[in-house]
């Protein structure tokens, strides 16, 4: 289920006032529209990879790594925005838990690198931040595989 991390990052991101403000809600999944008409600051999240452990009492533990990157016209402007990141997330992980119906409990959270560069086809630096997300599902967040047994039946009997 950890493959819903995205529901997580966006939840963190979109949640936070800061964030929202500098950004103006420009928070993209995987990869910002191509039509040239996004405008700096905003950001791009996306999952790059999982590594699965599952245990014999039914619990799945997943360790998720995720890039945030930021984008300015100034890497000044990045970097701002790059602190208001690591803030928002940081925040996030007691936010998520106070949460009554979620996909997955959050176990760990460390931001496990980064880096900045400039982007040459958005004329803009980056910055980006890499999480490493330690996941935990349970017997009870897994989906029901019975729950559409019996729709197939006929019912006209």
């Amino acid at each position: 289920m950890s493959l819903l991390i995205g529901e997580y990052i966006g939840f963190a991101l979109r949640g936070d006032e800061a964030v929202m403000k500098a950004t103006k809600g420009r928070i993209y999944p995987v990869l910002a529209p191509m039509d040239g008409d996004v405008r700096c600051p905003y950001i791009v999240y996306a999952s790059n990879g999982l590594t699965e452990v599952a245990t014999k009492d039914g619990l799945c533990y997943d360790t998720v790594s995720v890039s945030v990157m930021t984008f300015g016209k100034s890497l000044r402007q990045a970097e701002r925005l790059a602190e208001l990141v690591r803030g928002a997330m940081m925040r996030a992980w007691g936010r998520w838990e106070e949460l009554e119906e979620k996909p997955f409990q959050i176990q760990d959270q460390t931001m496990s690198g980064g880096n900045e560069d400039f982007d040459l086809a958005h004329d803009g630096y980056f910055l980006e931040l890499t999480y490493t997300i330690e996941t935990c599902v349970g017997e009870a967040q897994l989906p029901d595989a019975d729950a559409d047994e019996g729709e197939d039946e006929d019912t006209d009997n």
